[in-house]
């Protein structure tokens, strides 16, 4: 439930003045509907943190902390080059040899970090390393990865300053001879050949000792409860690893009409609470209780631009001030990596998981034509020698689309709640990773795995939150993109001629209409009722997508609000 920036001064005469740079840097990342949260700063010698809207949850020791939940209990944590523990989190230890950052095995919690001769900054944050620095350089490679992914893309941050640590990685700084380490380790599927039921039985043992592992008070912790298989599934892992789920509150959120639809996330999820003995409460989130701008900004703020998934955030971020008030420490979500359904073409791995270039769009692939800088995949996510497109799309998930995606909206949560993903603990995956391409197609293992520890309650098929890209549709909405990108900033950030394209485009229109059109909607019969080995042929003869024009002005509006904010936080002084 919180974020934090990590110091280590080489030279001592610094530390008076980086400290209060650091107590206002904790303070700006605190959401203004949270006035009562508070910030602690910590110095020991030339170690320096602070962490916005701290809580005790957060574990510390002698100048190192974690930030997440790391299981299991390791006495050592703290330790330079000690332990390496599962869980979700993001760890900065340090002692009189080294500081040391740690991410978690699928880099569900980002870390930032900059170096220099005189200071070595990591953080869950960017605008926290900006503000300590007092510099921003605008990195313009990031403006094709988000207009046609809605994300920083694979690597990338705001500041060309900046670097992103991978997930699964160490960063170890030399004290004595300022210099650093890196080390991570690579994605390997490496099936075991044994019967399937074999698999299936380690399988579930692996689920349940991980879950044996995983600690908390339960009073403490919401599950956030869908109509779908994962976080049903975590609700058993948890009964069947000796938790009380009476104690467990679940919550559901979407659309207040959402309710009344028996295929409905929203309306099933009431019947999966009601069998496990869970309590459960559901949330609208299309209440009109602030305007669409306040939406915005702290959208703008609490993602810092990140990720451009603002549809379940239309209530302000209401129900995540009603958590934070309620004393709740914090979720625990479904994120997973089970496996996709069957791919055969693994040049359609990329769209599937949201890897998307502007290339792969029609209204997009000229984007060079306009000044944008070249757009290309980093080398460790081209296709390896030997590896098929199902290993491909599963390490796609945890290569870019959890810590790049999902982690971008982990970011969203965490300015209120702590946000633990059990089932993405390493144990789970690296058995994962040794199952065989055909058992992992549909989440066929876990499935198996699961089927004597799941109530036999259907699956919704729909969504309960907005459908995608409505939001940007509103009338309130299309003013402010409209406002923001006529301003003069944005001619320094895009090139006007790009702007005015989509600004010719965006047309008010007379109510809220659903995404898409006629190409769209075939897509999405394709996907449904077509069997995989028809579905590439089809879509290739359908040709390139078009990217929405109301997502591509959101695109722009965050990109500019997030570059404003960033020239902001660069520019505080501190007497």
């Amino acid at each position: 439930m919180a974020k934090a920036v990590y110091l280590c001064v080489r030279n001592h005469d610094h530390v008076f003045q980086i400290k209060k740079k650091v107590e206002v840097a904790t303070k700006r990342l605190v959401p203004d509907n949270l006035p009562e949260a508070s910030c602690k700063i910590v110095q020991t010698g030339n170690i320096i943190y602070g962490i916005a809207n701290y809580s005790h949850v957060i574990a510390e020791h002698n100048g190192s902390i974690c930030m997440g939940i790391a299981y299991p209990e390791q006495k050592n944590w703290w330790t330079p080059l000690g332990a390496y523990p599962d869980g979700s989190f993001a760890i900065f230890r340090s002692d009189e040899n080294f500081v040391e950052a740690v991410t978690d095995t699928t880099g569900s919690r980002t870390i930032w970090y900059y170096k220099d001769d005189t200071i070595f900054i990591c953080s869950t944050s960017q605008r926290a390393i900006i503000t300590v620095l007092g510099k921003f350089n605008f990195d313009k490679r990031t403006l094709p990865w988000m207009l046609s992914s809605g994300s920083l893309g694979p690597t990338l941050s705001w500041c060309k300053n900046l670097s992103r640590m991978e997930p699964q990685a160490s960063l170890l700084l030399n004290r004595e001879s300022w210099e650093l380490t890196k080390k991570s380790e690579p994605v390997v599927f490496s099936a075991v050949n044994i019967a399937p039921k074999k698999h299936y039985q380690n399988l579930k043992e692996t689920l349940i000792n991980s879950f044996n592992d995983f600690k908390f008070d339960t009073s403490k912790w919401v599950l956030p409860l869908s109509g779908g298989y994962d976080s049903r599934a975590i609700a058993c892992l948890l009964k069947a690893s000796g938790k009380n789920l009476a104690q467990i509150d679940s919550v559901t959120w979407g659309l207040k009409e959402s309710l009344n639809n028996k295929n409905n996330d929203a309306y099933v999820a009431t019947l999966v609470a009601k069998e496990l003995g869970m309590p459960h409460e559901y949330l609208a989130t299309d209440k009109k209780e602030v305007s669409i701008e306040t939406v915005f900004n702290r959208f703008v703020l609490n993602s810092e631009g990140r990720v451009d998934h603002i549809e379940g955030y239309t209530d302000g971020f209401n129900l995540w001030k009603i958590l934070f008030d309620n004393k709740k420490l914090g979720i625990m979500r479904g994120d997973e990596s089970f496996g996709w359904g069957k791919v055969t073409d693994a040049k359609r791995v990329r769209r599937m998981i949201g890897l998307t270039l502007c290339k792969d769009f029609s209204n997009l692939e000229n984007y060079e034509s306009y000044g944008f800088e070249k757009q290309e995949l980093p080398d460790y996510l081209q296709l390896r020698n030997g590896e098929t497109p199902q290993m491909l799309i599963d390490r796609y998930y945890v290569s870019f689309r959890i810590p790049t995606i999902m982690a971008g909206l982990n970011d969203l949560k965490l300015s209120y709640v702590e946000v633990v993903n059990p089932l993405l603990s390493r144990q789970i995956l690296l058995q994962m990773r040794s199952i065989p391409d055909h058992l992992r197609i549909d989440r066929k293992a876990f499935i198996e795995a699961m089927k004597d520890l799941v109530p036999d309650i259907r699956y919704a098929t729909e969504d309960a939150t907005h459908l995608k890209g409505n939001v940007f549709k509103t009338p309130e909405a299309i003013a402010l993109m409209k406002q923001e990108l006529n301003a003069d900033y944005m001619k320094e950030i895009f090139p006007e001629a790009f702007i005015k394209k989509v600004l010719d485009k965006l047309q008010q229109p007379e109510g809220v209409k659903k995404s898409g059109g006629l190409k769209n909607k075939l897509r999405i019969i394709i996907r449904l009722c077509f069997p995989s080995r028809l579905k590439e042929s089809l879509y290739n003869l359908m040709g390139k997508p078009i990217e929405d024009n109301s997502t591509l002005a959101f695109r722009i509006y965050l990109t500019g609000r997030i570059y404003k904010q960033l020239t902001q936080d660069a520019a505080i002084s501190v007497e």
